[in-house]
């Protein structure tokens, strides 16, 4: 049977307004030919694009303005136009740099971090305090490793610069520690490499963690990968020398529970972990970024804002000023928990939080911000479907997924619809049931979404998935509401479809009897071949008193034996 629709996602109409998409016929832009809806799309998408660009110029012109009367020693910008000026205002230290001082004020920073803005492979080590007056307990990094290759994954974006092997190498962690532990992230392409290195540095590998990346929902946040995808992240640890001071054992669990954030942002569990670990101690951060900062800490790395921050040096004359730096670890447990607290009194169970109670509730700001950020994976999507690129599409409407809060199911719904509009283009018509599915439990009204379920259940031709196709086309030849979302000619295709399923359906199912039939012959023979005999041997006959049949042996020279039931 032919498709009853094109299975586009729903690029511009939610489920509410799919009659107005469905009855005004060829003569409206939302016809149901696929080559209308892209053109409209394309079109609202041009007009958009030209807004945004008069936005950057306008930017752009500010920006011009804005260093040519704070430009300092040079000028800035002459050459570059319109171009990105960031770095050069990263680069001003001046006092005139009121950029930076407002980046600081709107971060708000740590009191008491201590950030070193440095390109960590040109920095002076030697000459700065951190390798001449200080020894650190605890080192932790997450290098920028090389990826496997240059567009590793589908649809990621990498926001920073990845350094060969031979520049994290050549580090001089030696000088940095003599007793005490290194925490290194590594990727999976990475860790024998990882461990070359904790060795040349005099590192003994002792332990690691994993994070296991949540959305803001708690479930498990899928990312990218080659051929799995990855949902966790590996931190090794290795010890040199003797324990630091104060050193603890058995702190908590080797697995932090924990929600994704930005790229490349690791958990904040981790800090507390190391802190609970090592109490009191020094700690340093190489490679760090301004979300990294954290008070006791040492961070360095070329993406922070310093500003009129205190230097090392400075940090190390008040450090017997600062107060003490207390460790909760009764607090600590709590926090990296991942299990939903429970509450529970006596033995009948009475106050234990259900995991639908236990999950994060939001506020409306919350719920209205994630809400535009879903959207926003959506539209990403959409985009990606127009230009049949329905592999990447599929990873923006999971992205729509993760973030979406439970509660808003309306919106939920569309994004597995428009899953299961990929999965159809695709061919996994499976995964497209099942992402139907989802979004029908979500919002069981879904016409457009039923009706690409029962299209899906058609192509997968099973006895089981032709039966479910023909219930879907049932109810929506039966519901009214369905009826009034659908064009004249998909009408009329699921009325044939219903006079021809069953037919379909029955010769299906004789079919995969005989197979089935077929299959236990051969395992029969696979058995009764060790004794020189084959299902060949016996012949089921109805007895004509009885509603059962009986067997018979039949041997090799044609004579017969009968037995009971």
């Amino acid at each position: 049977m032919s498709d009853h629709e094109t299975t586009n996602p729903d690029l511009l109409s939610s489920p509410s307004n799919r009659s107005t998409t469905e009855n005004n016929g060829s003569t409206s832009v939302f016809s149901d030919t696929a080559l209308d809806t892209q053109l409209y799309y394309l079109l609202n998408r041009e007009t958009e694009l030209r807004l945004q660009i008069d936005e950057l110029v306008e930017e752009i012109s500010q920006l011009e303005t804005s260093l040519n009367k704070y430009k300092v020693n040079s000028s800035v910008g002459d050459d570059n136009g319109g171009s990105d000026n960031k770095n050069d205002l990263e680069n001003e230290t001046t006092d005139d740099n009121v950029d930076n001082e407002d980046r600081w004020e709107e971060f708000k920073a740590p009191e008491w971090c201590i950030p070193i803005k440095a390109d960590v492979l040109t920095f002076e080590w030697d000459a700065s305090l951190l390798s001449k007056e200080c020894q650190f307990d605890v080192i932790l990094m997450d290098p920028p490793w090389q990826l496997a290759t240059h567009a590793p994954t589908r649809g990621v974006a990498i926001a920073y610069q990845q350094l060969p092997d031979i520049c994290i190498e050549e580090l001089p962690i030696t000088k940095l520690q003599k007793n005490g532990f290194l925490f290194i992230w590594v990727i999976n392409n990475k860790y024998t490499k990882a461990f070359e290195m904790m060795k040349k540095w005099g590192y003994t590998y002792c332990d690691d963690i994993t994070w296991v990346k949540q959305t803001v929902n708690r479930r498990m946040a899928k990312g990218h990968g080659f051929y799995l995808q990855h949902a966790k992240e590996t931190c090794l640890i290795g010890r040199k020398g003797e324990d630091p001071p104060g050193c603890n054992h058995s702190i908590s669990s080797d697995v932090i529970f924990s929600e994704r954030r930005g790229q490349s942002q690791k958990p904040e569990e981790l800090y507390e972990m190391i802190e609970e670990l090592i109490p009191n101690g020094n700690y340093l951060e190489i490679f760090g970024r301004k979300n990294n900062l954290r008070d006791y800490w040492v961070t360095i790395g070329n993406e922070l804002y310093v500003g009129e921050r205190r230097s090392f040096e400075m940090a190390t004359k008040e450090s017997s000023q600062e107060p003490v730096q207390e460790s909760n670890s009764s607090d600590h447990e709590q926090k990296i928990d991942p299990a939903p607290v429970t509450e529970v009194s006596g033995e009948s169970g009475i106050g234990v939080k259900t995991e639908e109670e236990a999950l994060p509730k939001f506020t409306p700001e919350e719920i209205k911000n994630l809400i535009e950020l879903a959207n926003s994976y959506k539209i990403t999507g959409n985009e990606h479907f127009s230009m049949l690129k329905f592999e990447e599409a599929i990873v923006e409407y999971e992205k729509a997924l993760d973030t979406c809060p439970d509660e808003i199911r309306n919106e939920r719904a569309i994004y597995w619809g428009n899953l299961g509009a990929c999965y159809v283009k695709l061919g996994k018509y499976q995964e497209a049931v099942e992402a139907c599915t989802k979004a029908l439990e979500d919002l069981p009204t879904y016409t457009k979404v039923l009706l690409r379920r029962a299209q899906a259940n058609e192509k997968l031709h099973t006895h089981t998935s032709l039966s479910s196709a023909l219930e879907d086309y049932k109810t929506l030849q039966s519901t009214p509401s369905h009826q009034s979302e659908l064009s004249s000619t998909t009408r009329k295709s699921i009325n044939s479809s219903i006079q021809n399923l069953p037919m379909i359906i029955a010769q299906q199912q004789e079919n995969e009897k005989n197979e089935m039939l077929g299959k236990l012959k051969d395992f029969g023979n696979t058995i009764l071949g060790k004794f020189g005999l084959s299902t060949d041997n016996f012949k089921m006959v109805k007895d004509p008193n009885s509603d059962g049949y009986n067997i018979q042996f039949v041997n090799n020279a044609g004579g017969s034996g009968e037995s009971s039931d």
